[in-house]
């Protein structure tokens, strides 16, 4: 009887606390007045580099900086075989943020390598403080990723979004969508807590992967139509 209300009990904490799991996910800084980049996440990408020029515009950061090798099946289907990084910076540049402050790294294809990527780049240009452009779901497990990447070199990261996050009474588990990418997410962070956080926390490593990224300026509209 007393283990059945154990198990009890840890599922009535599992669904009180479910509700409130964007909130766990989302992280959001208070921002500088200027950075040295702005840098995009890949994925959401239409949304995250519309972001991205509007902070540009406001004059947070003279550099957008985008990463991502992954080429979306459906654009090499119809002959437009753009990596994240180039789409984004395509993206980018279509909401106002001029080719010459584009960074094109086609480097990554998860959040650490990313975050990786993007530390390989501050290291060898020197710029150190970045300001970070995602999803509220995605910002939690981005900005620890980034900030242990970050951490050898000095480097700082401040995260933010553009978007809002799903509120504990919207009934967000109701909705296909938000359900599974809070969910996806969700285990994510479970499983970055413990192959990444917890080592580099406890001085254990591991070590961000090493990329040898070349960054490449943003391709212009005439090769790109």
């Amino acid at each position: 009887m007393r283990r059945f209300l154990q198990i009890l009990t840890v599922l009535a904490i599992g669904v009180l606390a479910f509700p409130y799991l964007p909130d766990l996910l989302s992280r959001s800084d208070k921002l500088p007045p200027t950075a040295d980049a702005l840098y995009v996440f890949p994925g959401k990408l239409e949304t995250r580099a519309k972001c991205s020029a509007r902070l540009f515009r406001q004059g947070l950061a003279p550099l957008v900086v985008f990463t991502g090798s992954r080429i979306r099946p459906e654009l090499r289907a119809v002959g437009m075989p753009y990596s994240d990084a180039e789409l984004g910076a395509k993206l980018a540049a279509r909401a106002g943020v001029p080719a010459s402050a584009e960074v094109i790294i086609p480097s990554g294809r998860s959040t650490w390598a990313d975050a990786a990527a993007v530390s390989e780049w501050a290291a060898q240009t020197g710029n150190r403080s970045i300001i970070a452009v995602t999803s509220p779901s995605h910002a939690r497990r981005a900005g620890e990723s980034l900030r242990i990447a970050l951490e050898p070199i000095g480097g700082k990261v401040w995260m933010t979004t553009c978007e809002r996050s799903y509120s504990d009474i919207s009934g967000w588990w109701w909705h296909e969508k938000p359900l599974i990418e809070v969910s996806n997410e969700t285990i994510k962070l479970g499983l970055y807590l413990f192959k990444y956080f917890l080592p580099s926390w406890l001085g254990l490593g591991p070590e961000a992967p090493s990329t040898e990224i070349q960054p490449q300026p943003a391709p212009s509209e005439k090769k790109t139509r």
